[in-house]
Parts: structure tokens; C-alpha cells; sequence
């Protein structure tokens, strides 16, 4: 009996339950709803968030090893200026400068990263640096179209991405900050400008978190720059020797070969020596000295 009971008490309460669904529904249905829609919509947002982060990333890295791909091969260019037509070389330069340079905005348009901001930016600064220092392609001074370009514009360029590296956000990024203050550095020294050169080497001695041997690097160029800043220029000397004087009328030439001997011994000229002069220079009495006839002292 008492099972009995239990049984249909719970039978009533079920439909007493199914009963009033139709009520609770009415009453909180909707809010029911917007729950569950929120839910699912905050799910697709967090996976496409993802996937969105994950498409950068693999989209990032691509760019930069393209970069690096393009800059490697620009530094190949002069090596075909002897064995391939000039007009191929400045196409294929300029193709290498176009893509280094869309890859580049890619990344700074895109990352969010200082480190790799600063990557972008150091790189922007080298493509400038070597397309500044490329030679042109033979053929260049009569067909313009071959040069590399305004070579000035391009240090400039050169230099204001640098100096963008060199920004405090970017200075966790140490390898592209001394790189950049190496970049900045040849520039001046490209422009003999010494001082500004000394500048950037010293920027990177006193920057404490540059490691040591970067730091050591830097205190050599140093070191280094006098040698650069006055150069030693090879020239002809003021005075020439007086091998290649010319003899004025009152001085006797210079006799070339074995020493006279000395008056107390008799005077015998060896076969095919120069005679002496008429005035004979007489070796010291008190040490005499003989020589063989290759005019060194013998042993």
C-alpha cells in the first residue's frame, strides 16, 4: 500500500508539473531562448576569434620568412651583372624590392606584437639600405630605366625606419634595436658623418640590457672610427730618394759596389767591379773591414 501511494503521488506531481509547462513557458520561454542564443553566438565568436588569431599568426610568420627569402636573393643581384641581360636584372630587382616591401606592410598593417613590429620595421630599413648600396647594371648611365633609383631618397627612407626600431615600445626587442643602430651608424659613416656614427655605437655600450658581446662589438667600432674619420692616403712622397736624384755638376755619384780597401793595402780591382773614383774613400785604419765581392761585410 504504501508503495502504492508513492506511486501516485508522484504520478500527481508529474501532472501537476506537465501541467503548468504551458504556463512556465508562456512566462520565461523567451528568456530561456536568449540565453541559449547568447551562449551559442558568444561560442562563434570565441572560435572565430581563434581561428582568426591562428590565420595571422600562420599569415605573420609566412610574410616574415618572405622577407628574409627577398632580401637573401636581392643580395644576388650583382652577381648576374656579367652573365645576364640588364634589363632581366632590374625587373628581377625591382620584383624582389615590390614583394620585400607588400610583405613588409603586411606585418605592420597586421601584427600586434612589438617584436615582430620592430622586425618589420628593421626590415624596411635593410631593404632601403642595400637597394641604396646596389650598384647598376650595366647600361644604366645611358638607359635610365635600369638604375636602382634616387639613392639619397632611399638612405633616408633608410634611416627613418631605423630610427622607427629605436622606439621605446621596441626596446625589448634588443637584436633588432642593435641592428638598427648598426643601420643607422653605416648611414652616417656612408654621409662622413663621424660623429653621428660614434652616437649609435655608444648607444648600443651604454644600453644595459644589450648583451655583453654586442656591447664589446660596439666599444671596437669605436675604437675603429679615427682610422675611417682621417684616412691614411698613399701617395708619392715629398722629397723622391736621392737613388733617383739627379747629381748636380759638384757632387760626385755615388758609387755602387764593394768598399775601396784601405791605402796600406795595394789597390786591386776584381773583374767586372765599377772602378773606384779617383778619390777613394779609405775604410777606418784602426778596424779594417773586407767585403766579398756581393759588397756584404763577411762573417
Amino acid at each position: 500500500m504504501k508503495a502504492e501511494r508513492r506511486h501516485d503521488l508522484k504520478t500527481n506531481a508529474l501532472a501537476r508539473g506537465l501541467e503548468g509547462f504551458p504556463y512556465y513557458w508562456r512566462t520565461y520561454g523567451s528568456q530561456a531562448l536568449l540565453v541559449v542564443l547568447i551562449f551559442l553566438i558568444v561560442f562563434m565568436l570565441v572560435r572565430y576569434w581563434n581561428e582568426k588569431k591562428a590565420r595571422q599568426a600562420e599569415e605573420l610568420s609566412s610574410s616574415m620568412a618572405q622577407i628574409q627569402q627577398d632580401l637573401r636573393e636581392l643580395d644576388q643581384i650583382p652577381m648576374g651583372y656579367m652573365s645576364l641581360p640588364s634589363d632581366k636584372l632590374a625587373d628581377e630587382r625591382k620584383r624582389l624590392a615590390q614583394d620585400a616591401d607588400a610583405s613588409i606592410a603586411t606585418v605592420l598593417n597586421t601584427a600586434k606584437d612589438s617584436k615582430l613590429l620592430a622586425s618589420a620595421w628593421r626590415a624596411r630599413g635593410e631593404l632601403d639600405w642595400k637597394l641604396a648600396n646596389l650598384p647598376d647594371p650595366p647600361g644604366a648611365d645611358t638607359q635610365p630605366v635600369l638604375a636602382v633609383g634616387n639613392k639619397d631618397t632611399l638612405l633616408s627612407d633608410s634611416r627613418s625606419a631605423f630610427e622607427q626600431v629605436l622606439q621605446p615600445q621596441y626596446s625589448t626587442a634588443v637584436e633588432d634595436v642593435f641592428a638598427a643602430r648598426l643601420g643607422l651608424a653605416a648611414i652616417a659613416e656612408n654621409q662622413n658623418q663621424w660623429d653621428k656614427a660614434r652616437e649609435q655605437y655608444q648607444g648600443i655600450a651604454d644600453a644595459a640590457n644589450m648583451p655583453d658581446a654586442f656591447r664589446q662589438y660596439a666599444r671596437d667600432q669605436i675604437g675603429e672610427l679615427p682610422k675611417y674619420e682621417h684616412p691614411v692616403y698613399l701617395g708619392p712622397p715629398a722629397t723622391l730618394p736621392s737613388l733617383f736624384n739627379k747629381p748636380s755638376a759638384t757632387t760626385k755619384p755615388s758609387v755602387l759596389g764593394p768598399t775601396a780597401p784601405a791605402p796600406s793595402q795595394p789597390v786591386t780591382q776584381p773583374s767586372g767591379a765599377i772602378a773606384p773614383t779617383s778619390e777613394p774613400v779609405a775604410a777606418s785604419a784602426s778596424s779594417p773591414t773586407t767585403q766579398d765581392t756581393a759588397g756584404k761585410p763577411a762573417r
